[in-house]
């Protein structure tokens, strides 16, 4: 995470599983990992804007869902 003046970026690596229907396809039990970045810009103590870019065809592969 770095922040300069009221934007804040954040870098993550997000983990999960297959448990459920995604984007209309069925559960398939297998586990992903990803690495995400957020943009936010902040005012008045609040979220004021928020943007964000990830790899979803690389999680939908690891999941064995078609893209």
């Amino acid at each position: 995470m770095v922040a300069e003046g009221d934007t804040v970026a954040v870098r993550y690596t997000e983990q999960g599983c297959s448990v459920g229907e995604w984007n209309g396809q069925p559960a398939t039990g297998k586990p992903y990992e990803v690495v995400a970045m957020e943009w936010f810009v902040i005012k008045d103590r609040k979220i004021h804007r928020r943007w964000g870019a990830r790899d979803s065809g690389s999680q939908s592969r690891q999941m064995g869902l078609s893209i």
